[in-house]
């Protein structure tokens, strides 16, 4: 997600040990919970639904992908194409959509010492 000038992101988040996959989950964000972040960090930022961007990979992103104003499919196979703007397999194809059409300005080559 280096592309991308993120205010916050959220996932959830799984216990491994050994790195073998536990089964517990320290932070579970359902569908319904992505849509309430959204709408609380949205509010807090006093940031218009049209200036959000969120990506889905799947039928459970929907309610986060209503709350946007410019919605991303990854990786989807098709499966979002009636709730998103744009599918892709690749962040970077994302980001340039996003310059293509104004909505992100290109980054800024970092300098000597950056």
């Amino acid at each position: 997600m280096a592309h991308f000038d993120l205010d916050a992101a959220f996932s959830n988040e799984f216990v491994y040990e050994d790195g073998i996959f536990t089964g517990e989950v320290v932070l579970h964000v359902s569908p319904r919970v992505k849509a309430e972040i959204v709408r609380a960090l949205a509010s807090k930022y006093g940031v218009e639904k049209e200036d959000i961007l969120a990506f889905g990979d799947g039928l459970m992103d929907v309610p986060l992908l209503a709350e946007a104003g410019i919605r991303f499919g990854i990786n989807t196979n098709g499966k979002l194409r009636d709730h998103v703007d744009f599918e892709t397999t690749d962040y970077s194809e994302a980001h340039k959509w996003l310059i293509e059409r104004g909505a992100q300005r290109p980054a800024k080559p970092a300098r000597d010492g950056e």
